[in-house]
This record gives structure tokens, sequence and C-alpha cells, in this order.
């Protein structure tokens, strides 16, 4: 049992309570498709349903009178205890078998009927799934061999890997911010924004262009961009993600030969 010691009195007590106020409400409680939980202000576990044991993989009584910083990944403890939030708190538990889940909670006060703070309930929905393909997503971002790039739908630069700023001679924190065409040689800009337009205006699900961007040194380095849309909510684009391959040597080759 690992419960925390003198803390089952009180679940217990409240327990009680939740029995004399109706046992409709306890049944829906539990019974729910979302994952549950009433705690005290110190953040003691008084109540949780059945959904919440099955996402976090305890019992009940393995739960209930129990801190919930004790199933609480030691990096996202809140140190200064429970607090309502008005926004959606996304933070790790401990599953007892070592695993680890991610979870987003909703937590809001309940009052008595002066008014005071008595409780908090607490929502909790499963994102394991999302957080672990965000982070899929960021390492191959992040790592790739090629340049590769986050931009929103005016062509500014709002996420830039290692490999495309080495590629063009700017640090991260320069090419933030700027818009591909403030390195963009003036004979290639049309190409570029009739290619931003065709992806924007649905015309395109993804575009290839060969074009010159000015490296920080003032020369020119050949591109090959490949760029596609992100759909939003709505469905429709809300930003557009892009690969950059150096081909400087291949145009050299091909100049060669022609």
């Amino acid at each position: 049992n690992r419960r925390v010691a003198g803390a089952a009195p009180g679940a217990g007590r409240y327990r009680a309570g939740l029995m004399r106020s109706g046992d409709d409400w306890r049944r829906v409680f539990d019974q729910a498709a979302g994952a549950m939980a009433i705690m005290d202000l110190r953040g003691r576990y008084l109540h949780v349903n059945a959904a919440l044991c099955r996402l976090l993989g305890y019992r009940p009584d393995e739960l209930e009178g129990r801190d919930y910083r004790d199933v609480t990944h030691p990096d996202d403890v809140d140190p200064e205890g429970p607090l309502p939030s008005d926004q959606p708190l996304e933070k790790r538990y401990l599953r007892p078998d070592g695993g680890v889940v991610w979870v987003l909670v909703a937590r809001s006060v309940v009052c008595d009927e002066d008014g005071t703070p008595r409780y908090f309930l607490s929502q909790f929905q499963d994102i394991t799934a999302r957080r672990e393909a965000e982070l899929l997503w960021q390492r191959s971002f992040a790592n790739a061999p090629i340049g590769m790039a986050v931009l929103d739908l005016k062509g500014v630069w709002t996420a830039v890997n290692d490999a495309l700023c080495a590629m063009l001679g700017y640090d991260r924190d320069e090419l933030l911010g700027m818009s591909f065409t403030d390195i963009t040689y003036e004979g290639d800009e049309p190409q570029s924004f009739d290619s931003l337009a065709d992806l924007i205006e649905g015309r395109a699900d993804a575009v290839t262009l060969e074009k010159r961007y000015r490296h920080k040194r003032g020369h020119p380095i050949w591109v090959m961009i490949r760029a596609t849309t992100v759909p939003g909510a709505d469905g429709n684009p809300a930003y557009v993600v892009s690969q950059y391959e150096d081909i400087g040597e291949q145009r050299l080759v091909d100049a060669h030969l022609a």
C-alpha cells in the first residue's frame, strides 16, 4: 500500500460526505469516459475515477490519499503546490511499471456555499502520442543532413535547422524573423512568389524550384527547394515546411558540360 501516511482519514471523511450528497453524482463521476480526480487544497487525491486509474495504471486505493506530486515526473513537479489554471497544463506522470504518460491537465476550484475553496477538480487527457510525434519531428528537423525550415504564409522563417544555417552562413537568431526575400537574388524573386502563392492558394500540394540565395559573405548559392504546406485545424494552410539542398557544384558541372 503506497498511501501517504496520515492521508487516508481525510479521504475517508470526503468519501463519506460525497455519499451523503447523493449516489447519482458519484456514479456519473466514476463512470465518466474522461479521467478525473478530486484533490484537497494540499494536493492529495480524495477521489479518482476508473478512467484515471486506467490512464495512470494505479488502483483507486493506491491513489486516494496520496499526494499528486508522488506520481508526477520530477521535472514537472510544481513546487508551489496545486493552483487553478486558466490554461491546461502539459505534464508527465509516472506509471507503476516505470512508464511515462504525457497528460493535459485542466484544474479548477470547487467552492462551498459561502464561496470558500474546498477542493480541486482535475481533468486529464492523454497526449502521449502527440508529444511523441512532436519529439520525433523535432529530432528529425534538428538532425536532418539537409537544410530545413518552417515559414509562415508571408515567407518569414519561424524555425530553421543547423544545416540551413551552415549553408547560408547565418546564425539561427539572424535567420529567424527574416523573410526568404531578404537573401533572394532579385531575378529569382518572381518564381519564389509564384510558388508560394500556388501553395497557399491550393493550386499545388508541393513545389520544387531552383534559385539563388545570397550567402552572408556575399556570394551566391544555388539551392534546390522543395516546399509543402501544413494545414491548420480549419483545413487551410497554416505554415510552410521547406527542404534546401545546395546544388552549386552540380550547377558548375552543368555549365562546364554546356
